[in-house]
């Protein structure tokens, strides 16, 4: 299930062709993400941006 929670906003950087999506801190909340988080980027068929948390692989996990 999908909800909408807040609007995120993209900012351009210093770097050439660079935007940076700024998400809301209910959601870093939501999913305690940190500082440095990854995020695996995909585009769905109706093109909508899907960003996935990566979680950290701990020593004896296997990847995917």
């Amino acid at each position: 299930m999908e909800y909408h929670i807040e609007n995120a906003t993209a900012y351009e950087t210093g770097k050439p062709d660079s935007l940076v999506v700024v998400i809301p801190k209910t959601v870093r909340r939501m999913l305690k993400l940190q500082k440095g988080a990854k995020f695996r980027v995909k585009v769905d068929h109706q093109g909508r941006i899907i960003y996935e948390p990566i979680k950290e692989e701990q020593p004896g996990e296997a990847s995917e």
